[in-house]
């Protein structure tokens, strides 16, 4: 036999498969997921709907440094007495401008643990 009637044999075999392939697909849908239900449902809308008020973004300042204290103090062991947040800012503002992902700045603690500094 000529090899590019074996080439031309085996992609024919392929691409019959995948547009067969495709039908089954198209009648597992039909089977499964049923009929469409209809384009237009009656909704009844609420007359006097009242939406609660956005907190701003703002936010307490104190309520943020008690829930990263109290993340610090679970990830690490120690006491919230027994460690100072000396600053917050959002991660990816460092002055190298370098961007560590979380299991960096895990193992850069873990290290600072290991060799008896205290970081937080």
């Amino acid at each position: 036999m000529n090899d590019w009637f074996i080439v031309a044999l085996g992609m024919g075999t392929v691409f019959f498969s995948l547009i067969g392939l495709s039908f089954v697909l198209e009648l597992f849908k039909l089977i499964f997921v049923g009929r469409k239900k209809p384009d237009h449902v009656p909704s009844v809308a609420p007359a006097n709907v009242i939406m609660p008020a956005a907190q701003a973004s703002g936010g307490d300042e104190g309520e943020l440094l008690a829930v990263i204290a109290a993340a610090v103090s679970a990830a690490s062991g120690m006491s919230t007495g027994s460690f100072r947040i000396a600053g917050v800012a959002p991660v990816g503002s460092t002055p190298s401008g370098i961007n560590v992902p979380a299991w960096g700045f895990a193992e850069r603690i873990a290290r600072a643990a290991a060799s008896g500094r205290r970081h937080a």
